[in-house]
């Protein structure tokens, strides 16, 4: 994989990922909020009507859907309600037009409030609560209590496009982002790894021995036309020829070539099997 592909999938790819499951199990939770506050809504209602389902006059049975002064509210929230006798027939229900069951008997639920999740021919999901109520004559009864959750799925769905437009947005920053940079990255390591060819290749030339001075040697020194001015003419020559007396060569001069025109011969340099 190049650095390029890494880059991408660990600096965009995995962190969408995992921002896509974040907003995911969000919206989970936000569901599960959200039906908790219905179911509690469910119970408080049933808790109510438990109590005052026997108090007119007769101790007839009677749901407050109607006598209740938010009516109104009750009926833009879609509640719904359905009491039923002894028998598991039906004896009220509010509205008239309701999805309540038509027979529903106090053993096919429990004392205890029991909720439950269903969907309509429609499409569209309740929650429903059921309970056993005794009379004060200690006849068997059953209320059944739902509410529509529309509008916990219209929340819902507003939160998946918010999650989505956001998740988007981040995504597409993220991938922008890296990919700016994976190419500013990608360019450095190449010129990197120009250079550290180039340094290569010249490391791997031969190294040229250094270039010494060259050495006067006095059995390769060649007769000098004119001698020098810091010679000593040779001992065996006679001082007659040289009027000045001689001069040093310096303690580590090597022997100086010397030519003579006295009598003392035609060419005369020191060798290197005689002493001077």
């Amino acid at each position: 994989m190049t650095l390029h592909r890494r880059l991408l999938l660990f600096g965009a790819v995995i962190p969408a990922g995992l921002i896509a499951l974040a907003l995911f199990l969000i919206g989970l939770v936000l569901d599960h909020l959200l039906l908790e506050s219905v179911d509690r809504g469910l119970t408080l209602q049933a808790a109510s009507e438990s109590v005052s389902l026997f108090d007119r006059p007769g101790q007839d049975a009677h749901l407050h859907f109607g006598d209740s002064a938010l009516v109104a509210d009750l009926q833009r929230l879609h509640h719904q309600g359905a009491l039923y006798g002894p028998d598991g027939a039906r004896l009220l229900a509010y509205p008239a037009e309701t999805f309540a069951p038509e027979r529903l008997t106090a053993a096919d639920v429990a004392r205890a409030p029991a909720l439950q999740t269903r969907a309509l021919a429609s499409g569209e999901r309740v929650r429903e609560l059921s309970l056993a109520i005794d009379s004060p004559r200690g006849e068997p009864h059953a209320l059944w209590l739902a509410v529509s959750l529309a509008s916990n799925d219209a929340a819902l769905a507003a939160y998946a496009r918010a999650a989505a437009l956001i998740g988007a947005a981040v995504t597409l920053l993220m991938l922008l982002l890296q990919v700016s940079h994976a190419r500013g990255l990608v360019h450095r390591v190449q010129q990197l790894h120009v250079h550290m060819q180039r340094l290569q290749t010249a490391t791997s030339r031969p190294c040229r021995p250094p270039t010494l001075a060259p050495t006067w040697s006095p059995a390769c020194a060649t007769p000098s036309p004119t001698p020098p001015r810091s010679c000593a003419p040779p001992p065996s020559c006679s001082t007659a020829s040289s009027p000045t007396p001689p001069t040093s060569c310096g303690p580590r001069s090597p022997p100086c070539a010397w030519r003579s025109t006295s009598p003392c011969g035609a060419s005369a340099r020191p060798s290197s099997s005689s002493t001077p």
